[in-house]
């Protein structure tokens, strides 16, 4: 099964609210993705590398830069960056760019801001295709340690 497979699985078992949505080409830029949906409304998924290990970042789009500041703080951390690439590759399971929104393998911080939209959009872990989704289902469905207001 593939993990496009197993993210959809989770959803349908977990009684999520959420649609996917198959597009033909791959989403690379804001322009792409809104075609698609409202970009106001992206989640994107960042994998962020701390002093306690891997961990990601759902963020609303409308908060601009990740802040980090703010992430140190709220993780009681001296360390918060990008994690490399091939990190996320290798410990995560997923390429940059197509993160997904769910069904990750590691802690979360999640932008209490998605929380003011009936739906959030964000990556599935498949290329050509973006999740349409209740945040109050992506903060249940992950393993969240921190909320950032």
């Amino acid at each position: 099964m593939s993990t496009f497979d197993n993210i959809t699985l989770l959803l349908d078992e977990s009684g999520a609210d959420y649609e996917v949505i198959r597009h033909d080409k791959p989403i690379r830029s804001t322009k792409d993705a809104a075609e698609y949906f409202d970009i106001t409304k992206a989640a994107p998924v960042f994998v962020l590398d701390t002093d306690i290990g891997l961990v990601s970042f759902i963020k609303s789009a409308g908060r601009g830069k990740i802040p980090f500041a703010e992430l140190q703080r709220l993780l009681n951390c001296a360390r918060v960056e990008l994690a490399e690439p091939g990190v996320v590759r290798r410990q995560a399971g997923y390429d940059i760019g197509s993160v997904p929104l769910v069904g990750l393998p590691l802690p979360a911080v999640f932008d209490n801001a998605l929380l003011r939209f009936e739906y959030i959009y964000g990556g599935t872990g498949d290329m050509h295709h973006t999740l349409k989704i209740a945040p109050a289902d992506v903060q249940r469905l992950n393993r969240v340690i921190a909320c950032l207001e």
